[in-house]
């Protein structure tokens, strides 16, 4: 099943999408695709989609 979350990045600008992709892998996401939500002071907030393995 595929489904999306949102998580907060601490990122600051300017940043690149290897930044974010970087970040999502340390946690253990292997995104299918990722967007940026929202950009604040010393962090971002990354919408992404992932394949959620059946339980």
């Amino acid at each position: 099943m595929i489904v999306s979350e949102n998580i907060k990045l601490e990122l600051s600008v300017p940043f690149d999408n290897s930044d974010v992709e970087s970040m999502l892998r340390k946690r253990g996401i292997e995104p299918l695709r990722w967007a940026v939500t929202d950009v604040g002071e010393g962090f971002v907030t990354v919408t992404f989609s992932y394949v959620r393995p059946p339980k």
